[in-house]
């Protein structure tokens, strides 16, 4: 029997080939998340700044407060993903707008109140090292100070598009300075670029990336660390496309990851998973996507036959209450794959059962998808594979991946007397 224990981890994927030339930063090379202070008037999106004429101190008025990204790395493919948040003091600054520079944006319910966090998405990459990702509209009654802030850890997440990660902490966001606001006795702001910052005002936060309900994620990463510990942790860090490459250079790991029940700041845990796979599979000869092996994570298993071929089932268990997951993302398992030509992934019912289930630590369980609305699972798109009208894959703790599907509890019992023989 073999027990799995999970830990924050950094996922850093391999990459190749440099889309444009990026702007080392000053101090450490490191990436940055910039506040560029400007007038109010004629705000635009191409509004990028000098990153060393930064301004950071600004009397009353009204302004744009430009969110400008840097990712000053020579492996740098473009931008996929990533999440912030802001805190400011409401007293003498009011932030009466936002506006992104994106595709797409997945905002908490309180952005951009201090506190709130969004998700910013490109459909296709952003492909320069330095960019506006967005602007708040600012009115100053007084004095104060703005800063951009990471998730509950601190941390910013940035998914690149050749999927590498890329981690923020405090001393890489930016704040800024109205109306002689200041920060540990510092009036005049930050430009992380040019220095390390330090914000020391804000308190702790919870964002708002671990749904209500249950879900079951798929990650999608480069095959070069093959361990349970390198999931991950955080909804923000979850990829969902990857290139594909007819050579057979594009190899990924294709993560499962459960998501248990969160109520009252309390998860529920997750003893157990039922769900089948379906994927691209082409013609043989000329597969688009070659299922090379699957690597479980959990106490037990009782894998149906011929899995993991695409329709095949899996039922995953850990020992409870000794061992059952508590974390908020808890890796399954993981397919470790080649993509030749466009194809995608997805968690399908258990096609034994005929639904797709998790098990809480109480024994509970929670049907999470049918065959109609599978909401609350996730699917992964390689070389531009398509499902349904998108070719992005899905994220549950993002955005819905279908309609909503309402959780109907049952026994975990039925599940496992399906495979007592």
């Amino acid at each position: 029997m073999r027990h799995c224990y999970w830990a924050r981890c950094l996922i850093i994927a391999a990459l190749a080939g440099v889309l444009c030339a990026p702007s080392a930063r000053a101090h450490d090379g490191k990436p940055s998340l910039i506040l560029h202070v400007a007038p109010q008037s004629g705000a635009a999106c191409n509004d990028v700044p000098d990153l060393n004429h930064v301004t950071t101190m600004v009397s009353g008025g009204h302004y744009a407060a430009y969110v400008v990204v840097n990712v000053p790395d020579a492996g740098y493919e473009g931008m996929d993903h990533f999440n912030f948040g802001a805190w400011y003091e409401q007293a003498g600054v009011q932030v009466t707008g936002w506006h992104a520079c994106t595709n797409k944006e997945y905002p908490s319910t309180d952005w951009p109140s201090p506190g709130g966090d969004v998700t910013l998405s490109w459909e296709t990459c952003e492909n320069h090292s330095t960019f506006v990702a967005g602007w708040f509209d600012i009115t100053v009654q007084g004095s104060g100070t703005l800063s951009l802030t990471g998730g509950e850890d601190g941390t910013v997440w940035m998914a690149g598009c050749g999927l590498r990660s890329f981690s923020l902490d405090q001393t890489d966001l930016g704040w800024a300075s109205f109306a002689g606001g200041q920060n540990d006795g510092d009036p005049q702001g930050c430009n992380p670029f040019a220095a390390p910052c330090h914000y020391q005002k804000i308190p702790p936060i919870t964002h708002h990336f671990v749904p209500a309900d249950n879900a079951i994620v798929l990650h999608v990463a480069p095959d070069d660390h093959n361990t349970c510990y390198d999931a991950p942790t955080s909804g923000e860090q979850v990829v969902t496309r990857a290139r594909a490459d007819a050579t057979g250079g594009a190899r990924y790991n294709v993560y499962v990851i459960g998501v248990p029940q969160i109520s009252d700041n309390m998860t529920w845990g997750l003893a157990g998973m039922q769900f089948g796979i379906d994927y691209t599979r082409g013609k043989p000869g000329s597969e688009a996507l070659i299922v090379h092996s699957w690597t479980s994570c959990s106490d037990l298993e009782f894998s149906g036959d011929n899995w993991p071929q695409s329709g095949t089932g899996n039922i995953l268990t850990w020992v409870s209450p000794e061992n059952c997951q508590v974390s908020s993302m808890v890796p399954a398992g993981y397919f470790t794959v080649s993509a030749y030509a466009p194809s995608s992934m997805a968690l399908i019912p258990h096609p034994a059962a005929g639904s797709m289930k998790v098990a809480n630590c109480a024994g509970a369980e929670a049907i999470i998808e049918n065959y109609v609305k599978p909401a609350r699972v996730g699917w992964v798109s390689m070389g531009g594979g398509i499902r349904g009208t998108s070719s992005d894959g899905c994220n549950p703790l993002l955005e819905p991946c279908d309609a909503v599907t309402p959780i109907r509890p049952t026994t975990w019992g039925k599940v496992k007397a399906l495979y007592r023989n």
